[in-house]
């Protein structure tokens, strides 16, 4: 889907010079949580201005504050929000994981991050410029991937040292949440992301899964 959303993001007046992820988001809490409604029994972080998600939360029962990034420390630290979902190194290098020092070991979502340019600046920049640009871009994007796949890991072994206690799902646990969250298509599909889009991320995902379990019993 990489061509297809960085058309439309041209469309909107943007070029996207780098697109990565930044690692998986996992949930961090002040008590344990193990299923979805352990978790709707926090208040939980959401980004101030995403109105669309916090209303999606409300749907399913849960309890979303929405905040700006510089407040989550001291919501945290008073008690406004117990629960967020973020990558470790995050966690770590913000110090979220001395409030929240429970993380339960699933990866609920993968976060992404880019650099873009308005339409307008690009479009006076000499081709052959664009093109070295991004293929610098590219590289850097390609590095800082690498690098903070791999940090993500160190950074829940340094927590764990200072008192982060992890729980790993069983197989048991990790099927009430998917199962749950299959049953937000509904509300995801039409609402949250387009139809089209949907459909197309799911169909990728089969087609996935397929091919992991074609792997699987390969003698």
């Amino acid at each position: 889907i990489d061509d297809r959303i960085r058309a439309e993001i041209q469309a909107k007046g943007f070029q996207i010079l780098l697109w990565v992820d930044v690692g998986w988001a996992h949930w961090f809490s002040k008590d344990v949580v193990v299923t979805p409604e352990d978790l709707k029994q926090h208040n939980i972080f959401v980004w101030a201005g995403d109105y669309r998600s916090a209303e999606l939360w409300k749907e399913g029962g849960f309890n979303p504050i929405p905040l700006a990034s510089i407040d989550v420390l001291s919501g945290l630290q008073t008690g406004l929000i117990d629960a967020i979902a973020t990558t470790p190194l995050v966690a770590l290098s913000q110090q979220w994981f001395g409030v929240v020092n429970n993380m339960l070991d699933m990866n609920w979502g993968l976060l992404s991050a880019a650099v873009v340019i308005d339409n307008r600046t690009w479009k006076r920049i000499k081709p052959e410029y664009q093109k070295k640009i991004q293929q610098i871009a590219a590289e850097i994007g390609k590095k800082h991937q690498q690098q903070t796949r791999y940090s993500g890991d160190q950074a829940v072994k340094v927590m764990m040292e200072y008192g982060l206690k992890v729980h790993h799902q069983t197989p048991e646990e990790k099927k009430i949440w998917w199962e749950y969250i299959q049953s937000w298509y509904p509300r995801l599909r039409g609402g949250y992301v387009s139809d089209e889009m949907f459909d197309r991320v799911l169909q990728l995902k089969a087609e996935k899964d397929s091919l992991d379990l074609k792997a699987e019993i390969k003698p």
